[in-house]
């Protein structure tokens, strides 16, 4: 016989891995006072069934009152059961921490009813009403008349952190970790408008028209280009081009008449010609009167010199802004993170109800970039309309739940389940990492699982064992559920000779109160 002695917080999932290395047959388990298995006594029934499964008998040691309390009442149970059938009782969880308590669920007391023999034809026909009467109650009672059992189970908190795969290209496997993924896609368009930063001085050249003298004796052609240059007060040069060709002529000598001497004397007269000419840069200041000097670049002043034949006037600038190939850059950047930024929004929009999307997993491909403007365009500002097509990975919730199950049903023993109604599930996505995924293809996330494991039982098929059954026959069912601690069951209206338990499942309730 080998002795196991228990620490006071050991449930009953440590107390079991304790007792499975242990090849003695026979074990004495002392358990101390104010165990936590005492809070329960499905705690030792299950240290006790799951030890006959390897062979092994337990026998418990305590001091505790409440726990050998619980003893008592196990071995009670199983005289009753090797002497006859017990009776239908319920156990609460304050009865066993003072005393024994069951209580039964009796039948009222049929009520007698005599029949007299009729002995005319009123009381035949007397008769004959009120059995009809009895019958429509009774049909009356068949369809209005519900049950409800109520099962209160022992249960037991079960917490899971697991990192899961989810994989657009794998299968849900728990014994990998791994959940099914779908992709889905959706399309999206926006439009973005930003000021320029460029910045160009545009205008116009000032025109019009110069004449050219010539004080040599030799014709001379000036080709279109030739500069001709003014010379401001502040000894600022400006030029101009003229437009065209020009031929000027040479001087010409001619002898007249001096009054004064009274002979004849040469006079020269230079020879001229007009061409039009156009300033070399755009702005108001190139904008002269008509009779300013001007020089022929390249030539002596005694030969050539130049004169405005007329005001030279539409000179002007401005400075504009313009598109530079930053302002496109910065526009296409800033729209396309937008639109990024919208895409968990959307998706979201777009899938069903039973889908979770792993947001951040997304993946665009832009489909459409068109700016109203180029590089050095004249412009204030400059627009962008994109259009992108988005990818985002999802789940089903429903595979989730599968494969958590999947993956904690080694935890849960025999005759138990896990508890629907107090199941909860958190997700995170892990993110980009050196130990973590995250793609439109796959992703890696942390699942928190934390729930309850309670007896399995089986609504739908507990109303098909109970359907029809007396209140007697109804209370055995109940009262046979393995690992509940008492249950109760309620049949309404409760008239006496017509109170069994409906034979339409629809009738039937099944509550299963968690402790």
């Amino acid at each position: 016989m080998t002795r196991v002695t228990l620490e006071i917080h050991d449930d009953v999932l440590t107390t079991l891995f304790k007792l499975q290395n242990i090849n003695d047959s026979g074990i004495d388990l002392e358990v101390p006072e104010g165990s936590v298995l005492f809070d329960n006594i499905l705690n030792l029934k299950l240290i006790e069934k799951e030890a006959e499964k390897t062979g092994k008998t337990v026998h418990f040691i305590t001091k505790d009152r409440i726990g050998n309390n619980m003893l008592i009442m196990m071995d009670e149970a199983a005289d009753t059961q090797s002497g006859g059938i017990p009776e239908m009782t319920a156990i609460g969880a304050a009865d066993i921490a003072t005393e024994e308590s069951k209580f039964k669920l009796k039948m009222p007391a049929m009520p007698k009813i005599k029949i007299k023999t009729p002995i005319n034809a009123k009381s035949y026909i007397f008769g004959l009403v009120i059995a009809g009467i009895l019958f429509a109650v009774a049909l009356l009672l068949t369809r209005t008349q519900k049950a409800t059992a109520t099962i209160k189970v022992a249960s037991q908190p079960l917490a899971r952190s697991v990192t899961i795969k989810v994989s657009s290209a794998d299968s849900t496997d728990a014994s990998k970790s791994l959940l099914k993924g779908t992709i889905v896609s959706t399309s999206l368009e926006s439009f973005k408008e930003i000021p320029t930063t460029g910045e160009k001085l545009v205008g116009a050249k000032a025109k019009g028209d110069v004449k050219i003298f010539n004080y040599t004796d030799a014709d001379k052609k000036f080709k279109k280009g030739t500069v001709l240059v003014y010379e401001d007060n502040d000894e600022v040069e400006y030029k101009y081009l003229t437009t065209e060709d020009v031929e000027i002529p040479a001087e010409t000598i001619e002898m007249v008449d001096d009054a004064d001497l009274g002979v004849p004397k040469e006079v020269s007269t230079p020879g001229s010609g007009t061409v039009e000419v156009e300033a070399s840069e755009i702005g108001a200041k190139y904008n002269i009167d008509k009779g300013e000097k001007m020089s022929v670049s390249g030539q002596k002043s005694s030969n050539f010199t130049a004169k405005t034949n007329e005001e030279l006037k539409g000179g002007k600038s401005e400075t504009v802004k313009t598109v530079k190939a930053d302002d496109l850059t910065k526009l296409k950047n800033e729209l396309l993170s937008e639109i990024t930024n919208n895409v968990d929004t959307e998706m979201t929009k777009k899938i069903g109800k039973s889908q979770v999307l792993i947001k951040g997993s997304y993946k665009t491909t832009i489909t459409k970039e068109v700016y109203n403007h180029k590089v050095d365009d004249e412009s204030d500002k400059v627009s962008l309309t994109m259009a992108v097509q988005a990818e985002e990975l999802t789940y089903l919730k429903s595979d989730l739940d599968k494969l958590m199950d999947g993956m904690v049903e080694n935890l849960i023993p025999e005759g138990f389940v896990l508890s629907d109604e107090d199941k909860e599930i958190k997700t995170e996505v892990l993110g980009n990492s050196t130990n973590s995924v995250l793609s439109s293809e796959k992703a890696d996330i942390q699942v928190t699982l934390k729930t309850y494991i309670v007896p399995n039982i089986v609504a739908d098929d507990l109303k098909k064992e109970l359907k029809g059954k007396s209140v007697s026959q109804a209370e055995k069912i109940l009262g046979g559920l393995s690992n509940i601690k008492g249950y109760a069951l309620d049949i309404k209206p409760g008239v006496p000779l017509f109170k069994k338990v409906p034979n339409n499942e629809n009738q039937i309730e099944i509550i299963i109160e968690r402790e």
